[in-house]
């Protein structure tokens, strides 16, 4: 089954009376803990088990049981081997009581993120982060390639690979008092980035094809979020796969030695009952099939096109109240003052970033809903190679990829894998180009021009969190707190209030508006509808 066949048959799920992919149950437990959020009704049975009840087509209540030790995914075991058959994405327990000195009680949410390998490492471009590159569409994919090729493993005698994450990535762990405790994130599956190999370069749809397309998807288990966060409690060692050699068995390229994980968290203190509207919030999102749908750069749970990991870890600061609203922010200027500058209530203003993506840049095809595929003007192989030397070329074309992943294992599967990059070995560059004599335009469109994609930067989280440690918060609403190696904040935000509106209104609209119409025929006017 192809991604855009999976991805609609989870979407297909999504705008279903909840029939979702979670279990049905008959069990009737001795008590039910209503925590409705203004959305759909939901119970907890107890055991991190959930009634979420909804109207079917005559309009009387359907109950449909979301399991979080037992969530299962839209995909074929049989196909799908990485994806298990059911995923917890909780720890053992439930969270204890939390209460603050004012007698107040209040929840956790923690978000973690963990940088690509090559962030903030010396660069042959003085004051460039090799991490998340984001000048223009060729030094974007430049980027995530170099990091693709960059194994991270623990610097001890019995070396362990480490998801290096080449575009970065969230995990997100809830203490909510009462419930088991969460911790999860969203990522794709092995077969996505196959599927994206297959269709998004074969068919030529470019960067635009790359950062929009939805793929399939999955929850990280809990115990999987927690290994790699453990490992990442060692000291690392990171390989420069750009400047890979290997000499008499051994890289005689840079190699780097990380001692803070790469990770940096912000754990966000927050009203008991906000909490629970979290909790609510995920429990829908499972019973709405959204686990199983790898959102794009402007994919969003609140629109029900599923989720990137940056968007879902955010949806859980929107449904928390953390974040004063749940679909987009207000329209404000993306800032790029000193991040450190940003305190409590508005860090989220330095967290989005706009990209003006030039349509030349931008292909589409039946996974997003138009009637043919449109390929882009410029392939991924252009960008990659804008500008690059030959000799830089002639190595890729060897197959470098191919020979780090012999020597370090399998490479992390992210959408930015960019799949027949690796290996380019026997194949012609100048075939896979539109454009090898760098004739076209490589720039971000400007303002006005190209299709507009605000979203949340990974990149600038981290930013921030490391800017409140190297200058310390203004803001008294902030702390500095470490585990372990990690460095992190505490934001207080126990004066968020409850959000006023259902999470998932704005997808049911965008459900009706779906039935209604009729498939646009180009990506212009597939991205003009708002319905992605």
């Amino acid at each position: 089954m192809s991604a855009y066949r999976t991805a609609l048959l989870a979407f297909s799920v999504a705008l279903a009376p909840f029939a979702g992919f979670a279990q049905s149950s008959d069990a009737q437990p001795a008590y039910a803990q209503d925590i409705t959020a203004g959305g759909a009704r939901i119970e907890s049975l107890g055991e991190g088990v959930f009634r979420i009840w909804s109207k079917a087509g005559d309009g009387e209540p359907v109950a449909t049981s979301v399991n979080l030790k037992r969530i299962r995914h839209a995909y074929d075991p049989a196909v799908d081997k990485d994806v298990p058959y059911e995923t917890n994405v909780t720890l053992s327990g439930e969270a204890g009581p939390l209460i603050d000195a004012a007698g107040a009680e209040y929840g956790l949410i923690t978000l973690y993120h963990i940088d690509p390998p090559l962030s903030d490492l010396p660069s042959r471009e003085p004051g460039v982060d090799r991490g998340m590159d984001f000048r223009d569409p060729a030094n974007l994919v430049k980027g995530a390639y170099s990091n693709y090729v960059s194994p991270v493993i623990t610097n001890d005698v019995e070396e362990q690979r480490v998801p290096s994450h080449p575009i970065g990535h969230f995990y997100v762990k809830a203490e909510v008092p009462g419930f088991p405790t969460i911790l999860t994130g969203m990522t794709t599956t092995r077969r996505a980035d196959a599927e994206l190999e297959e269709l998004t370069l074969g068919r030529e749809l470019g960067i635009g094809g790359v950062l929009l397309t939805p793929e399939p998807g999955r929850l990280n288990s809990a115990r999987e979020a927690l290994n790699e966060l453990t490992w990442r409690q060692r000291e690392l060692r990171v390989i420069d796969g750009l400047h890979y050699s290997n000499v008499g068995g051994r890289n005689i390229g840079p190699e780097y030695v990380v001692t803070d994980g790469n990770v940096v968290f912000a754990r966000f203190k927050v009203p008991l009952r906000n909490a629970r509207d979290a909790l609510a919030f995920f429990v829908e999102f499972l019973a709405r099939g959204q686990h199983s749908i790898f959102g794009s750069l402007i994919n969003r749970p609140y629109k029900g096109t599923g989720a990137g990991c940056t968007p879902f870890a955010m949806s859980w600061l929107q449904a928390s109240g953390v974040l004063p609203f749940i679909n987009e922010p207000p329209e404000i200027e993306t800032s790029d003052e000193a991040p450190e500058s940003f305190g409590a209530n508005d860090f989220w203003k330095y967290l989005q970033r706009d990209l003006h993506i030039p349509w030349q840049h931008v292909g589409c095809d039946d996974r997003l809903g138009v009637t043919r595929t449109i390929p882009a003007d410029f392939t991924v192989y252009d960008l990659l190679f804008y500008r690059e030397s030959k000799a830089l070329i002639v190595k890729a074309s060897e197959g470098l990829a191919q020979k780090v992943k012999e020597d370090y294992g399998l490479m992390a599967a992210t959408l930015f894998q960019f799949g027949a990059l690796t290996p380019l070995r026997d194949l012609v560059i100048n075939s896979k180009r539109k454009d090898p004599d760098d004739l076209g335009n490589y720039s971000w469109a400007k303002d006005g021009e190209g299709l507009a994609a605000r979203f949340w930067d990974n990149k600038r989280f981290s930013a921030w969190v490391k800017a409140l440690w190297a200058h310390g918060p203004a803001d008294p609403r902030i702390a500095l707190v470490r585990e372990g190696r990690f460095h992190g904040i505490e934001v207080d935000a126990m004066t968020a209030e409850r959000q006023a509106d259902p999470f998932f209104a704005e997808a049911d609209r965008i459900s009706e508006v779906r039935q209604r119409i009729q498939r646009p025929s180009t990506c212009e006017e597939l991205f003009s509808l708002g319905i992605q």
